[in-house]
């Protein structure tokens, strides 16, 4: 499984690196955005607006997540391509864009009241004699 760790090189995003911040900066000042993640298609966190270990993490599940979703579409239709992934929990909403180079994440809180902020960190959990250790089970 791919890591999504920080890459430690300059990567060449396909545009205007000045226009893709500008893209990114629009996308957070949007009501409730409380997160946002560009990850590579091999799961390499290139940019985020989270602390380093949330994006890490959030990177890991939801490129996993991208690419069984894309084999489970494929296997119904072989021509056919996942385009959107969008996922509701009690507090969050993440928003998936794929692209053929990156995948786009988008966090947030859908209860936010006039643009209240709420810093999205990671909740530690600790193990149970039931954990089995796979992480990457959502």
């Amino acid at each position: 499984m791919a890591s999504a760790a920080k890459s430690n090189h300059s990567v060449h995003f396909d545009g205007d690196e000045a226009d893709i911040g500008e893209t990114l900066n629009r996308i957070k000042t949007h009501k409730g955005v409380v997160g946002i993640i560009v990850l590579t298609q091999d799961g390499v966190v290139l940019k985020s607006t989270l602390d380093d270990e949330t994006a890490s993490s959030y990177g890991l599940l939801v490129h996993d997540l991208v690419r069984r979703s894309r084999l489970g579409i494929r296997d119904f239709d072989p021509s056919n391509d996942l385009s959107f992934l969008r996922i509701r929990t009690k507090k969050h909403e993440i928003m998936v864009a794929p692209d053929r180079d990156y995948l786009l994440i988008v966090i947030q809180n859908p209860n936010s009241e006039n643009g209240q902020y709420e810093p999205l960190r990671l909740r530690t959990r600790p193990e149970t004699a039931d954990d089995d250790g796979d992480k990457s089970a959502l």
